[in-house]
C-alpha cells in the first residue's frame, strides 16, 4: 500500500461495521475514505451517539466520510448536519446501469 500510495493511488475503508473493518485499521493503513455500512444507519436512535463520535473521530483524522444506505428524509436530515459528508442510497436512485447514470448527467448539465 507505501508504494501504492507514493504513486497517487487512494485507499478506503468500505463497509465501516461489517466484517474486518476494524479501529486498528485506521491507523495502520494509508486510508483516505471510509464508508459507513448501512447497518450502522438501521436503527439511527439507538446507535446515535456511536454515529456522532465516528462521524467526529473520521473528520479529526482527516477522512473523507460516505455514508451509504440513505433511504429516507430522516437519514438524510440526520447526516446533513455534519459537513463535507457524500451520502448516496435509494433516497436519491436506485442502482442504474451505466448508459443511463450517462444520459442523465448529460441531460442534468
Amino acid at each position: 500500500m507505501d508504494s501504492l500510495s507514493e504513486i497517487g493511488i487512494r485507499f478506503s475503508q468500505d463497509d465501516f461495521r461489517e466484517g474486518f473493518s476494524s479501529l486498528s485499521y485506521l491507523t495502520k493503513l494509508d486510508l483516505t475514505t471510509i464508508k459507513i455500512s448501512k447497518s450502522f444507519l438501521d436503527y439511527i436512535s439507538s446507535n446515535e451517539i456511536l454515529i456522532n463520535s465516528m462521524m467526529g473521530l473520521f473528520t479529526d483524522l482527516g477522512f473523507v466520510i460516505i455514508v451509504e444506505g440513505i433511504e429516507d428524509k430522516v437519514t438524510l436530515v440526520f447526516f446533513r448536519k455534519f459537513e463535507d459528508v457524500l451520502i448516496q442510497g435509494y433516497y436519491f436512485y436506485k442502482p442504474l446501469p451505466f448508459t443511463m447514470i450517462k444520459q442523465h448527467i448529460k441531460d442534468n448539465k
